[in-house]
């Protein structure tokens, strides 16, 4: 793990404790999971993370006609919340970013995730 990817990790275990699933970035089509709690490491297989690495890329896609069609300035992070947790994309560029995964017993919001990620990777 890069000494970013590594602080980040650490960022939000401080802020979330064992609530935090999993850290990964991407630069272009190259994925890396920089943390994986324990309990997920065999709930995920590395097919399961390549299709979900797929589809953060295939959503990224429409980021600019979404930033227009809501007029509200750039598309800063996409949160999906799911009855288990949420998984928030911040994007760095256009071919770059980075993905969180926290459980649903956390005390955080998604706009809170993403400024955790924008303070450290900035």
């Amino acid at each position: 793990m890069d000494e970013t990817a590594t602080e980040l990790a650490d960022e939000l275990r401080g802020r979330v404790g064992e609530s935090l699933r999993v850290v990964g970035h991407h630069e272009g089509d190259a994925w890396a999971v920089d943390y994986m709690r324990d309990d997920l490491r065999d709930t995920y297989e590395t097919d399961d993370i390549d299709a979900i690495a797929d589809d953060l890329a295939l959503s990224a896609v429409g980021n600019d006609r979404q930033e227009d069609l809501y007029a509200l300035g750039d598309l800063r992070a996409t949160v999906r919340l799911f009855d288990d947790g949420i998984v928030v994309h911040v994007p760095t560029d256009a071919q770059s970013g980075y993905l969180v995964s926290v459980a649903d017993d956390a005390d955080v919001l998604g706009r809170d995730v993403v400024s955790v990620v924008r303070d450290t990777v900035a």
